[in-house]
């Protein structure tokens, strides 16, 4: 199995950044699907069939902080979200992969 990551701060250094979410950086090989629009970003990381159009009809959830509707993708993965004001993160709902 490939390992996968996410970091921020200033044990990123190794990892590639995640367009539109600031800090935040993933291990090289990381199979990640992001959509950013402005200060609003929003990052899918593992094994998740969500296409760029579900990602970019998603952002309106993260503008205004409906953290919910980005947990409902089949597959096993992390979401990473951000909205300017608040950053989000959380695993699958198979809890397959934690926070």
């Amino acid at each position: 199995m490939e390992q996968e990551w996410l970091t921020g701060g200033t044990a990123a250094v190794d990892g590639a950044v995640i367009e539109g979410l600031g800090d935040v950086r993933r291990a090289p090989g990381a199979w990640v699907r992001a959509a950013c629009e402005g200060s609003v970003g929003l990052a899918v990381v593992g094994d998740c069939l969500v296409t760029e159009e579900e990602l970019r009809a998603a952002l309106p959830a993260v503008r205004v902080g409906r953290w919910a509707e980005l947990t409902r993708w089949p597959g096993s993965y992390w979401v990473v979200a951000d909205n300017g004001r608040q950053r989000f993160v959380c695993g699958d709902l198979a809890g397959i992969r934690a926070v």
